[in-house]
């Protein structure tokens, strides 16, 4: 058959040849069979399957994930014959006896790897936990096997003879099986290498030695990672010569290793320059989150396939590329709906994929629903079978990228990694026709950076399980925003779905639930038990109809307010963002070279642009009516560096209209001083005098407001400041803040002993300061304003130099004036 590489792969190594018309396969499912059986099979089937895939291995997975508590059925696989039965236009040769098997294509190899049997010894030294090779009725999992750990050194020596097999295209065996060969089949092959007589004692050691002897002959652009008896993978790793190793402690911290043993790992990971993908398994000896944030850190990303049996065949069929990966029916956005969509997550592991997600495909009906699968780009180049069985049965579900992307990151990577990163991404995602993508945690910061790449047009950020950071079902207005033009989701959990069906909130309403681990007639059963106002989508029809809905809140304005601190109404208006971060949590910076730009488009009926900026700092405001040409209309006074010249800017841009056809105008904020670091710092935006929620006025003290020490007022322009002076002394002054202060314009007069102090402003209408951190801790009265009996009241400071007290809650609803100061 014709050659099975395609101009479309890209990352990871196929076999030079389709496979052949014959394929002789063997189970290896039999109590009869040790690890050492299967490993010889392996490094076979890899051999044999380099050039022409011929040999397939029927097996149960070796370790498996548990259910969820009280989701028993989640722990069914399909059939370890299932993908085998998919093949249809083949001629099938059983084998029975894998010894037989060997004899068969003994004249294609070039000898015989050794290595001592106690490597694959489950009972061996330095092991914890209990292993099963025979799990018996595919349903009942290898449960113990989760829990399994051999030692280092062990894992080492098996990677060690993996490498050697491939590197002198030689089955690894034990003696034994080497003389039953011979004694038995009349097989006799020349031992061309000897793990076992290395003296590989520890885990250096043993790397050491590959590093040295065996990387040079060993593929590098990908590494394979092994810290278990993981022999699934093999025949892959094996055919396609790649070099295999297993990270030990927590080499990001430190922990766990010796400082010899870090700059070898080092050297091990650094063999795949630049960005790479780690095949295999994630975390295994090392925990999880160490796993990630090292080789993350480092620009390598993991495929997880430490339970996919025959890749080195399926790799060898011409890649699939899919007609849609979602049908998106004709949505129009409506207010008054909710929103919701559900994902089967964990399609990063093949496991998924490979075994559990096609158990749930065979339910009664569930092509029927707008259900979504996370099925990760890299199965068209590496199972083709897959990703045909899966394009067959979409039905009206929908396929979306799982964890970041091409692979598997739990961290952002580093800047010098990231273009490239994403770029790889975007041709995959194209490839694939897949639109959005999920990141591993429930982090607005980690996801929005995902929007830079071109296929995706939406991001799911989150898990979806059991997590205590995924967010409140009651505040989901802020779960959900657009960056960049793009929308962005944070991701509920099916766990969490009755408190979600009971929702009662207003719209915007968007739920994207994650299932991780759960049945999907789970998920269809709680589908058709939703009330009415639900609409069930998919994650694309989701991004379409959020799209929809931004453009009715952030086109075509006549005003708006926002917290400038990644809020949903904030990030509408995010045109361009050049490393701008968010600082203690209330309001957004930009040091050195970095930038920020937002973008309003008014309504055409609008003829003004005016905007009051809440600013601080060193900052410089520029305008534009293309993103291109700017001016600048508004720069810090001095290079301050302490806020102390924080106040309400008010900018007049209503020039910017004139001739506007687009009647839009592009607002840009970066430092005014390159070298130091102390660019602007922006708390609010108000355009066209639109109400800024969830920030109290800093020119009025609400009713039941107060105001601790140290704490002030300021009036509109920044003219005058009212602060509460840690000795208690309420002070009037002139100037923006206390440290720019000119002079006292008024004060109470009244000073206290050392200790803290509260300024309140209840709600029977009296300003009063006490001594104490707050409500809760009251030490006493100090002095207050004497215009108790009001039902409300608030205090303004104004531009006149003077402090006012009006009935009523806010200056909105400002009444009769109460008090004034001087």
């Amino acid at each position: 058959m014709g050659a099975a590489s395609s101009a479309e792969a890209a990352v990871l190594p196929r076999a030079a040849e389709e496979p052949s018309a014959t394929i002789h396969y063997i189970d290896m499912e039999s109590s009869a069979y040790e690890l050492t059986d299967l490993m010889m099979i392996e490094s076979l089937q890899g051999l044999v399957n380099r050039e022409e895939p011929r040999i397939w291995v029927l097996k149960n997975p070796l370790h498996l994930y548990d259910a969820q508590p009280g989701f028993s059925a989640n722990s069914v696989m399909v059939a370890r014959d299932f993908w085998f039965d998919q093949l249809s236009g083949y001629t099938k040769q059983p084998y029975t006896d894998p010894y037989a098997l060997v004899a068969a294509f003994a004249g294609e190899l070039a000898g015989a790897v050794l290595y001592d049997e106690d490597v694959l010894d489950p009972a061996g030294v330095g092991n914890s936990g209990t292993y099963y090779y025979y799990t018996g009725d595919n349903s009942a999992y290898a449960e113990p096997n989760k829990s399994f750990l051999p030692s280092d050194v062990r894992v080492a020596n098996l990677n060690v003879t993996a490498m050697l097999s491939a590197r002198h295209h030689a089955v690894a065996l034990t003696a034994a099986q080497l003389q039953k060969l011979e004694d038995d089949y009349n097989v006799t092959l020349p031992v061309l290498a000897d793990s076992g007589a290395l003296g590989l004692d520890s885990w250096e050691e043993a790397y050491d030695y590959a590093l040295t002897e065996l990387a040079p002959y060993m593929r590098t652009d990908i590494l394979a990672a092994n810290p278990n008896y993981s022999l699934a993978m093999f025949d892959y790793i094996i055919a396609n010569n790649i070099f295999t190793f297993h990270l030990k402690g927590d080499p990001q911290a430190g922990n766990g290793l010796s400082a010899s043993e870090k700059g070898l790992l080092d050297e091990l990971v650094e063999l795949a320059p630049g960005v790479a993908p780690i095949i295999g398994t994630w975390g295994g000896s090392t925990d999880e989150d160490a796993f990630g944030r090292y080789l993350n850190g480092k620009g390598k990303y993991a495929l997880v396939a430490s339970e996919s049996f025959n890749m080195s065949w399926t790799s060898g069929l011409p890649m699939v590329r899919p007609a849609a990966s979602e049908t998106v029916r004709s949505l129009v956005y409506d207010p008054t709906k909710v929103y919701i969509s559900f994902t089967e997550t964990d399609g990063d592991t093949l496991l998924f994929p490979h075994l559990k997600f096609p158990t749930w495909m065979a339910l009664a009906d569930r092509e029927d629903y707008p259900i979504a699968w996370e099925l990760t780009p890299l199965l068209a180049e590496i199972d083709p079978l897959a990703a045909a069985y899966y394009e067959a049965q979409r039905g009206a579900n929908s396929y979306v990228t799982p964890v970041t992307g091409v692979g598997y990151i739990k961290y952002p990577m580093p800047d010098q990694y990231r273009d490239d990163y994403f770029a790889l991404t975007d041709d995959y995602m194209d490839y694939m026709r897949q639109r959005t993508l999920r990141t591993m945690r429930y982090d607005r910061f980690d996801a929005s950076v995902y929007t830079n790449i071109p296929s995706v047009e939406g991001v799911f950020a989150g898990y979806g399980g059991l997590d205590p950071e995924r967010p409140a079902v009651a505040d989901n207005r802020e779960t959900h925003f657009r960056y960049m033009g793009k929308p962005v989701f944070i991701n509920y959990s099916f766990f969490d779905g009755a408190d979600i069906a009971a929702y009662s909130g207003t719209g915007p309403a968007f739920f994207n639930v994650g299932a991780q681990y759960i049945n999907t007639e789970l998920l269809t059963d709680y589908i058709d038990s939703l009330p009415a106002r639900f609409v069930v989508v998919t994650p694309g029809e989701m991004v379409d109809l959020y799209q929809q809905y931004a453009e009715s809140v952030f086109e075509e304005i006549a005003e708006a307010g926002f917290r400038a601190s990644f809020t949903h109404d904030e990030s509408g208006f995010l045109h361009e963002d050049s490393g701008s971060y968010i600082a203690d949590g209330d309001h957004r910076v930009a040091d050195g070279a970095q930038s920020w730009t937002y973008r309003f488009n008014l309504d055409d009926a609008e003829t003004t642009l005016e905007l009051a900026l809440d600013i601080a700092n060193n900052y410089v405001v520029e305008a534009s009516v293309d993103a291109s040409t700017w001016t600048v209309v508004a720069q810090a006074a001095a290079d301050i560096h302490d806020a102390s010249n924080r106040q309400t800017l008010a900018l007049d841009l209503t020039s910017y209209l004139t001739g506007n056809q687009t009647n839009t105008v592009y607002v840009r904020f970066r430092d005014g001083s390159l070298a130091d670091g102390w660019g602007p710092s922006l708390y609010s935006v108000s355009v066209n005098g639109g109400i800024v929620e969830g920030v109290p006025p800093r020119d009025a003290l609400t009713s039941g407001r107060m105001l601790q020490d140290g704490e002030f007022l300021v009036s509109p322009s920044g003219t005058y400041n009212l602060t509460l002076q840690t000795d208690g002394n309420l002070v009037l002054y002139s100037g923006p803040n206390p440290a720019a202060n000119t002079g006292v314009v008024w004060q109470s007069g009244v000073t206290g002993t050392s200790g803290d102090y509260f300024a309140m402003m209840q709600t029977d209408g009296n300003l009063v300061v006490y001594k104490g951190t707050g409500p809760s801790d009251n030490q006493g009265y100090l002095w207050s304003s004497g215009t108790n009996g009001s039902s409300s009241a608030h205090l303004v400071i104004k531009d006149d130099g003077k402090v006012y007290i009006y009935e009523g809650d806010a200056p909105a609803s400002a009444g009769s004036l109460l008090w004034s100061r001087p």
